[in-house]
C-alpha cells in the first residue's frame, strides 16, 4: 500500500509541477501575450513564432516591429526588428478647401512615413482611437510585464492622415483591425473614409519585408530570389522562409479594393529588389472619393511553422491552395 500511495503521490506532484509550468507560459488557452507598456505588446503563438506590436516612426503608429522565435520555455533565441510598413501608407491629393501646397511632389504620407517622405520629419498621421482586448478583457485590465494567455487578440486603430498637399489638417481616416488568432493568423481588415474630397493616386495596402535569414518568394507557383526583382499579374497572395525553419504568407480577400479595379496597367503584386513584396490596390487608376465616401480591404499574414523538412509548402489564397508546392530547404 505504501508503494502504491508513493507513486500516486509522486504522479500528482508531476502532474501539477506540468500545469503550472503550462499556465506560466500560457499553453493552456493557446497563445501567450505580455503587455510591455500601454501601447507595446509582446505575442507568442501556439507554434513558438512571436510578434511584438509597438509604435513606429515619427508617426507612433501602433504597428510590427520585431520577428522573433522561441524555445519551450518561451525564451527568445533569435529576433529581428522590422523598421517598415507591412500596412502600407497612401498616396493621397487634398482636392477641396485644405489644400495649402498646389507645388508639392506626390510622395506617401501615414504608416511609417513622415513629412521628409520616409519615417524622419514631421508626422503625417495621428492615431485618435486604439482599443485592443484579449478574449474579450480590455488591455487596460492586464497588469504590464505579466505574462496572459490568449486565443484571439482583436485590435483597432483609427488614424487622421494628412495628404501630400497639405499641412496639418487630415484628409482620411484609416480605421485598421487586427484579429491575432493563437495558432498565428492575423486577420486584416483596413476602411479608409474621406474626410473631405479627395484623390488617392496609389496605394499598396497589404505588404511584407524580407528577413536577412530570407532566401526565397513564392508566387504563382514560382519560387524567387528574395533579393530580386519580380512581379505577377495575378497573384493574391505569397510566401518567404524566415529564421530558417518557419514560413510567413501574405494573403487578399478578393472583396473591396482586392477585387484590382483600381490597378490599371501594372502587375497585381511584386517585389523590389530590397526583398519587400506589395499588391498594388491603387495604381494606374486614381481613386477618386468625397466627403464621407469610403473602400475597404482584407487580408491576412499566417505565422507558420517550425516545418518538418520534406514538409511541400502549400500556398494558400482564398482559401484554395495552391497547385504547385515546393519543398523547403532543411531546418537549420
Amino acid at each position: 500500500m505504501r508503494g502504491i500511495f508513493k507513486r500516486v503521490l509522486i504522479i500528482s506532484i508531476i502532474g501539477m509541477c506540468v500545469f503550472f509550468y503550462a499556465l506560466s507560459y500560457g499553453e493552456t488557452a493557446g497563445g501567450q501575450v505580455t503587455f510591455d507598456s500601454a501601447q507595446s505588446l509582446t505575442i507568442r503563438f501556439t507554434n513558438s513564432f512571436g510578434l511584438r506590436m509597438s509604435p513606429l516612426s515619427v508617426n507612433k503608429t501602433l504597428h510590427f516591429s520585431e520577428l522573433f522565435y522561441t524555445d519551450d520555455k518561451g525564451i527568445k533565441i533569435k529576433y529581428h526588428p522590422i523598421s517598415t510598413d507591412w500596412i502600407g501608407p497612401l498616396m493621397v491629393r487634398a482636392t477641396g478647401e485644405e489644400v495649402t501646397r498646389d507645388d508639392e511632389a506626390p510622395r506617401f504620407t501615414g504608416g511609417f512615413h513622415g513629412s521628409d517622405g520616409d519615417e524622419r520629419g514631421e508626422a503625417t498621421s495621428k492615431t485618435v482611437g486604439m482599443s485592443i482586448t484579449v478574449d474579450g478583457k480590455s488591455y487596460e485590465t492586464f497588469e504590464l510585464k505579466k505574462k496572459v494567455a490568449f486565443e484571439t487578440i482583436s485590435i483597432v486603430l483609427v488614424k487622421h492622415t494628412n495628404a501630400y498637399n497639405t499641412a496639418v489638417a487630415p484628409v482620411v481616416e484609416e480605421t485598421v483591425s487586427y484579429e491575432i488568432s493563437a495558432d498565428g493568423t492575423v486577420k486584416v481588415a483596413v476602411k479608409l473614409t474621406a474626410l473631405s474630397d479627395l484623390v488617392i493616386e496609389k496605394y499598396y495596402g497589404l505588404q511584407s519585408r524580407t528577413l536577412k535569414s530570407t532566401t526565397i518568394i513564392k508566387m504563382e507557383g514560382l519560387d524567387h530570389k528574395a533579393k530580386s526583382y519580380f512581379e505577377s499579374p495575378k497573384a493574391r497572395a505569397w510566401g518567404m522562409d524566415v529564421f530558417g525553419k518557419y514560413w510567413i504568407e501574405v494573403a487578399l480577400e478578393d472583396t473591396g479594393l482586392g477585387d484590382f479595379n483600381y490597378c490599371i496597367g501594372k502587375p497585381q503584386a511584386f517585389n523590389l529588389s530590397y526583398g519587400k513584396t506589395y499588391f498594388n490596390l491603387i495604381n494606374g487608376r486614381e481613386c477618386v472619393l468625397g466627403k464621407g465616401e469610403s473602400v475597404e480591404w482584407s487580408g491576412r499574414y499566417s505565422f507558420k511553422g517550425p516545418y518538418r523538412v520534406d514538409e511541400p509548402v502549400k500556398l494558400e489564397s482564398g482559401g484554395n491552395r495552391d497547385e504547385n508546392p515546393i519543398v523547403r530547404n532543411e531546418a537549420k
